[in-house]
């Protein structure tokens, strides 16, 4: 199973960290783009989707696949939501589980089949690393207790505090290749480039790449990163 962690896209409250380059409102737009986009790749690689929603569902439901099922997040810090949500998708019979965010739309669909490969080749865990210290994967066999625990959550050391615990839980872990998340403007401006100057990103994700096609980003941070956007 693959679990898509996704909030209700409300101005505000999602990708904050692109304001004020963007509007709040831009942002909330471009985070349905990103969750209808990735939810459509990894619905059709993969038979069973589940999204772990947070906030109201409804706008979500509206735009996602309807072949995916869904489960809302209890409170409490991602720690305790990832938990939540692997051991529930456990005690419904299946593993290996995936669990991804959003915020890594043009990630490769390989990198899951990667992880679930491995961990049906005897791995007991995956993480896939991003720039900043996070990852934008993570993988389970089998349900661990406490995995979660003492984990500085949206640091530079929230992999590696993920990959102590598992060291410490005697899991066998697979690491796959670093990507990006698209947190801050600049890695927007990235995206953005990765799109344009790919056919193929440009035919996934028609929502994100239509998004990006409407708006024109901060010329100061095309100059900073020398790309032309």
């Amino acid at each position: 199973m693959v679990l898509i962690f996704v909030k209700a896209p409300v101005s505000g409250a999602v990708k904050t960290r692109l304001c004020p380059a963007i509007s709040p409102s831009d942002a909330s737009e471009l985070a349905m783009c990103f969750a209808t986009d990735l939810t459509a790749r990894v619905a059709a690689r993969f038979e069973h989707v589940r999204i772990a929603y947070a906030g109201n569902s409804s706008a979500l439901k509206s735009s996602l696949p309807p072949k995916v099922s869904w489960s809302e997040q209890p409170t409490g810090d991602l720690g305790a939501r990832l938990d939540s949500k692997f051991y529930e998708a456990f005690a419904d019979g299946y593993s290996p589980i995936i669990a991804l965010g959003i915020d890594s739309p043009s990630l490769p669909i390989k990198y899951v089949d990667d992880a679930i490969s491995a961990m049906e080749q005897g791995s007991d865990s995956v993480l896939g690393p991003t720039d900043d210290g996070g990852y934008y994967l993570i993988g389970l066999r089998t349900y661990t207790p406490g995995l979660f625990a003492g984990i500085a959550w949206s640091t530079d050391s929230t992999y590696t505090d993920t990959a102590r615990n598992m060291d410490a839980c005697k899991l066998i872990r697979l690491e796959l290749p670093p990507w990006y998340d698209v947190d801050v403007i600049e890695d927007l401006v990235r995206l953005k480039r990765d799109v344009r100057t790919n056919s193929t990103l440009q035919i996934e994700l028609p929502h994100t790449s239509a998004w990006l096609s409407r708006h024109t980003l901060p010329d100061t941070i095309s100059e900073r990163l020398d790309i032309d956007v």
